[in-house]
């Protein structure tokens, strides 16, 4: 199962790969590339991505706080008019008295945001004010854009001095208050393209507004505040907790894409490294699952494997005798990958075991009416150095065996000289093996320095001679005599001999009149798939 020789290039069967790599299709190549270049220019886009979240969140934060501190102010300026009334209410003298007017000087002067006191008719029309102006017709506020428990406000009243300018007025009882609604946005930024906004009262007046404001987008803001863009320009709004006021501060758009711009000279390169360093991670796990490791893994998992029998002949009646299992790879475009390619790999990764399984579990499921209807025909299969050092590849062959209604001598087991390697170790378990009736067989005995040492500690069935001294039988070669030696050995040891890669017809007669019994090799037949192996067998 796990050994055959490399076939030269003549007698290569047709379809049997024999690169030391898989190649992979167009397509796949394709998209491998394409996936390549998105785990590269992945982080690059996220962090682009998160070079703008940074930066809008920051530009949002700055301008959430402008908007605060406009508000804070305009609280400031509504406060301090309605301290000003206050202090109005409290004076006793009559309306547009001396007393009066002099206490509404008074209270300009000392409340800043104040620009005028005036007196007010119960119809909101102004009688007097503190600058002592005559009205040749008494001004008519009237009815108030928005009424409060406390104050009644007028937000577009023409100031008195007829600038054109309108001002907004604030009133409790007879007694008013005139304000600049500059005062109100009066804010100062370091920022050149912030713009403030005050927008509230019943139907969304715009109260005040830096002049290149747009006075729509600052109502929408106000109406619609989870809409930060509008007319190109970023917006924020900050809430009044005692009036139905908000403060709206906004920047343009375009800074926002300059700060992005500037940050992606930090986010860019954080990008591009994590690019590759994904790319990097991304080639290695390629490489570990396209290598041909990587490859045999999956074919193990998949399944991916064939079993071959190559029959064993009685060299004298030219009888089948048995066959040895010999695992095969086949992929997905249907070409054979070289058993002396994968089985080292496999022996080396850890995963001669399963593949030891899954051709005990095939050979089981295939041949098991044929071995059961030809009582004398057996099947050897191969074990690996790590199938000797422990009971495991003995337990699961036991197991196998109790499912089956054939014999357990139709299961022959082949081991090399590597697998001697733990002696006790492998000498239990090979004694093991036996005592549960299955041959044991010596593969490829001659080709290990030991191989006469460890025929003194292990009792077996048969020894199969390497197909390298059967070549040399009848040649010049320095290694012919070893042939003929291994042939005495087995007679001397009373077990059984099979003789491997025997190609020509005068191989086989040498074979037969020194003794060995049984031959395998091409002059009989190759390795076939189960169907071609049982039509083989029903030929005979």
């Amino acid at each position: 199962m796990f050994k055959s020789a490399p076939p030269s290039p003549s007698s290569a069967p047709h379809g049997l790969l024999q690169l030391d790599r898989l190649r992979l299709p167009p397509t796949t190549a394709l998209g491998l590339m394409l996936l390549l270049l998105l785990v590269v220019l992945l982080p690059i886009i996220i962090a682009s991505w998160l070079a703008e979240q940074h930066v809008r969140a920051r530009e949002r934060a700055a301008l959430q706080q402008y908007a605060e501190r406009g508000l804070r102010n305009f609280e400031t300026v509504v406060n301090n008019a309605i301290a000003a009334l206050d202090a109005l209410q409290k004076q006793p003298d009559p309306l547009c008295s001396d007393g009066w007017r002099q206490a509404a000087r008074h209270t300009v002067v000392r409340y800043r945001y104040v620009q005028v006191a005036m007196a007010l008719s119960e119809q909101n029309t102004v009688l007097c004010d503190s600058m002592a102006t005559s009205y040749a017709v008494a001004p008519l506020l009237g009815k108030p854009d928005w009424r409060g428990p406390r104050v009644r406000v007028w937000i577009s009243v023409p100031d008195p001095e007829g600038a054109g300018r309108k001002m907004v007025v604030l009133a409790a009882g007879q007694n008013g208050v005139l304000v600049d609604p500059e005062s109100m946005i009066d804010v100062v930024s370091d920022r050149s393209s912030y713009s403030l906004g005050i927008v509230g009262l019943v139907y969304g007046q715009v109260i005040s507004a830096w002049p290149y404001a747009n006075r729509e987008a600052l109502r929408q803001s106000y109406f619609h505040p989870g809409v930060e863009l509008q007319d190109g320009r970023f917006h924020v709004v900050a809430r009044s907790a005692t009036l139905p006021v908000a403060v709206i501060a906004s920047e343009p758009e375009d800074e926002l894409l300059q700060r992005w711009t500037a940050a992606l000279r930090y986010w860019l390169p954080a990008g591009l490294a994590s690019g590759m360093l994904a790319a990097w991670g991304f080639l290695r796990v390629v490489r570990r699952h396209l290598s041909f490791e990587g490859q045999l893994r999956q074919a193990v998992r998949k399944n991916q494997f064939e079993v071959h029998y190559q029959p064993i002949v009685d060299l004298h009646t030219r009888r089948c005798v048995g066959a040895e299992a010999l695992v095969r790879w086949r992929q997905s475009n249907g070409q054979l990958v070289r058993p002396d390619l994968f089985i080292p790999l496999a022996e080396e990764s850890g995963l001669i075991q399963p593949l030891t399984d899954l051709v005990l579990e095939r050979v089981c499921a295939e041949l098991g009416p044929t071995l059961l209807a030809n009582p004398t025909l057996y099947i050897s299969i191969n074990v690996a150095a790590i199938d000797l050092a422990s009971s495991r590849f003995a337990d699961e062959l036991a197991h196998q065996m109790a499912d089956v209604a054939f014999a357990p001598s139709q299961i022959a087991i082949e081991a090399t000289e590597r697998g001697f390697m733990h002696a006790n170790t492998a000498n239990e378990i090979i004694q093991k093996l036996r005592s549960a009736g299955h041959p044991v067989l010596i593969d490829d005995f001659g080709t290990g320095y030991s191989s006469l040492s460890y025929l003194q500690h292990f009792r077996v069935d048969t020894l199969k001679i390497d197909k390298a001294f059967i070549d040399t039988v009848g040649t010049e070669a320095a290694s012919a005599s070893v042939a003929p030696h291994i042939v005495e050995i087995g007679h001397s040891l009373g077990v059984k001999l099979v003789a491997e890669g025997v190609e020509s017809e005068d191989q086989a007669l040498w074979l037969s009149s020194r003794g060995v019994q049984y031959g395998q090799g091409w002059l009989f037949a190759r390795a076939m798939p189960r169907d071609d192996f049982l039509a083989w067998l029903a030929g005979l």
